[in-house]
């Protein structure tokens, strides 16, 4: 079995970010998660050596639709699940 994305900080991230090739980054909202967005993700580990996910926070949704269906948690660990994710990163926007 796989093992599943790690779910760090952009701080986390930075401290090993060195030695981890070249960087491929793709973010969303994801919420729900739908096939193109899967299909987006596992694309684009094929750019580079190291996949990272950003995952936008509630807030974000919030702005964008009035609501969130999913809590940021949640997302991360669904898309910690997808193939080729190395890492993934919550980015919560506080106002």
């Amino acid at each position: 079995m796989e093992k599943l994305a790690e779910i760090i900080t952009f701080d986390e991230f930075e401290k090993i970010r060195d030695g981890l090739g070249k960087i491929v980054c793709t973010s969303g909202g994801y919420d729900p998660l739908h096939p193109g967005h899967a299909t987006c993700i596992v694309d684009s580990k094929k750019y580079g050596d190291t996949l990272v996910v950003v995952v936008n926070g509630d807030n974000f949704l919030k702005k964008k639709r009035g609501k969130q269906f999913m809590d940021l948690l949640t997302r991360c660990q669904i898309i910690s699940c997808i193939r080729n994710v190395d890492y993934v990163i919550p980015f919560e926007i506080k106002d």
